[in-house]
């Protein structure tokens, strides 16, 4: 079996939330992928690299800075902490 054949989506959901008294409305989506895995298969173990590692969590707090910066400047205070 090849790698893309192993990832499979079992659901895709969305919601839109629209708030009563008007205002901004909000729209979430996900997705619930399983990745099958035969037992007798070797399956290669990855290295963590500290670089990766520090550079994901660097992105990371810079999204995180981001909404927030946007929420501030919605007036949106208490969502941005």
């Amino acid at each position: 079996m090849k790698d893309e054949q192993k990832s499979v989506s079992l659901v895709s959901a969305v919601c839109e939330l629209n708030p009563v008294g008007g205002g901004d409305s909000v729209k979430l989506s996900a997705k619930l992928n399983m990745v099958i895995l035969n037992p007798d298969e070797k399956v290669k173990e990855v290295d963590e690299n500290d670089e990766v590692v520090e550079n994901y969590y660097r992105v990371k707090g810079a999204e995180v800075l981001e909404e927030a910066r946007k929420l501030s400047n919605r007036s949106k205070f208490k969502e941005a902490q």
